[in-house]
């Protein structure tokens, strides 16, 4: 983990800032630094955002959720 001081006014470094501030894909638990799925009351990576049993991904096509899985 780094120590880039980023407190009391001190910079932050770009893994410090996401890891502490960025919401977390509700599949992989990585922080989200760009576009986000919205879904399932969570918040995913466009890639993580697959189907639970098969993994095949939405792109865009309708889904249904079951048991708080898409």
């Amino acid at each position: 983990m780094c120590v880039c001081g980023g407190r009391e006014g001190n910079p932050f470094c770009e893994s410090c800032l996401y890891g502490i501030f960025s919401s977390r894909c509700g599949a992989c638990d990585q922080p989200i630094k760009a576009d986000t799925v919205n879904a399932c009351g969570k918040q995913f990576h466009p890639e993580c955002f697959v189907c639970a049993h098969c993994r095949r991904a939405f792109a865009g096509q309708p889904y249904f959720e079951y048991g708080g899985r898409p």
